[in-house]
């Protein structure tokens, strides 16, 4: 009898745990209506891009990413990102108002990691690739001081987190939000008024922004 009643009790409780474990994440990939085809993505006009070093700002009026060759059904997107597609057009305030202001990728890609379905979210993490020696770099200068900061390759290998969704319209579209935090940085340069707090490596930078990524040619593009 007392058997009967544990054998109860632990599927009583395997019920309970049942109703209440955290759903598993399902694997999803990219895929496009051509194949292989070119990925195009442009900045929200809401979703500004921008980099954020110990609460100083880079932001960008335009960020543009483009992937070439993606095929069918791919679990990874490579990104080549530009940001200035004209001058200044990512005002560098490290601490100040600078001028110039560089954003440079120095050929850094954004990879955007393998696409899971969490729960009601389509989510996914950011890979920053970059070639030995390379790093995208935030640049701002004045008579004042200077300020850099490099973001390479290293640390940056699975960073959280990017929401998906669709557009919506025909032919299909992606909107990717990015609230990617943990980057590591170095910064190389603190002279003068540069509004960081020394030299040195850190694991805090942040980076923001919307894009809408589509097929080119009348080409869909959708997660699944």
């Amino acid at each position: 009898m007392k058997s009967m009643r544990t054998l109860a009790l632990v599927t009583v409780l395997g019920l309970v745990a049942a109703a209440f474990a955290v759903p598993t994440a399902s694997a999803l990939e990219f895929r496009s209506t051509k194949s292989p085809e070119t990925v195009l993505g442009n900045q929200d006009v809401s979703g500004i891009h921008k980099f954020e070093v110990e609460k100083q700002v880079t932001e960008c009026k335009q960020a543009k990413m483009e992937a070439k060759g993606v095929f069918f059904a791919t679990k990874t997107l490579n990104l080549t990102p530009e940001w200035q597609l004209k001058a200044n057009e990512c005002p560098v305030t490290l601490g100040f108002t600078s001028n110039p202001k560089e954003v440079e990728p120095e050929g850094c890609t954004f990879e955007l990691l393998e696409p899971v379905l969490a729960g009601m979210a389509t989510v996914g993490n950011l890979a920053i690739r970059c070639a030995a020696g390379k790093s995208i770099k935030l640049r701002g200068g004045s008579l004042f001081g200077t300020c850099e900061v490099r973001i390479g390759e290293v640390g940056n290998e699975n960073l959280p987190k990017i929401t998906y969704g669709s557009s919506g319209s025909m032919p299909t579209k992606i909107t990717a939000k990015f609230e990617v935090t943990g980057i590591t940085a170095n910064k190389t340069v603190d002279s003068g008024t540069c509004g960081l707090a020394g030299a040195g490596v850190i694991k805090t930078v942040s980076y923001s922004g919307t894009s809408t990524f589509e097929g080119t040619g009348g080409a869909g593009l959708e997660i699944k």
